[in-house]
């Protein structure tokens, strides 16, 4: 009994990897390695101080503004490539006020891959995801996936654990 419990577990497993990996688009495989922001890092993000030292930007062109009016002053990022936008603002001790940060056509977590497999999204392709992330916070990420099935395009969203969720409510 648990030999086939085993058994159908990898079977299970493989299936859904291959299941998976059919999902994706033709995604660019170099250009998420080039995302300037990646999860593991976000907490950095919050500091310009954490961020220099670090070395963050050393493979990006980003902009950095010095605001000012007079009594107040801060800093601006701004940049973008071809999968990534990023936007942060910066008081003047350096700490994070605001950002956004906006990924396209990256790999997806195994948990929204799972999801994907499942009878309601099995018949769809994916031809595009987008990722939002906002103010360097974990529990902000919001998945975006564009599903093709025929002449059918469906929108569905996903929050930063995987789960999918219902934009109306």
């Amino acid at each position: 009994m648990k030999t086939k419990l085993i058994l159908l577990t990898i079977s299970l497993f493989a299936s859904a990897a291959v299941q998976a990996e059919a999902q994706q688009p033709a995604i660019d495989k170099t250009s998420p390695t080039n995302l300037t922001v990646k999860v593991e890092n976000l907490t950095c993000f919050k500091s310009l101080r954490c961020i220099q030292e670090e070395n963050l930007f050393f493979k990006i062109n980003l902009d950095i503004f010095k605001n000012g009016n007079g009594r107040y002053y801060g800093y601006t990022i701004e940049g973008s490539t071809k999968n990534e936008e990023l936007f942060a603002q910066y008081d003047h001790r350096g700490d994070l006020i605001r950002s956004n940060v906006v990924q396209r056509n990256i790999p997806l977590s195994r948990e929204i891959l799972i999801q994907l497999i499942n009878e309601e999204f099995n018949s769809w392709s994916m031809i595009g995801n987008e990722r939002v992330i906002k103010n360097f916070d974990n529990k902000s990420i919001e998945y975006k996936l564009i599903l093709q099935k025929e002449d059918e395009i469906r929108v569905v969203y996903f929050d930063y654990k995987g789960q999918n969720k219902n934009r109306l409510t």
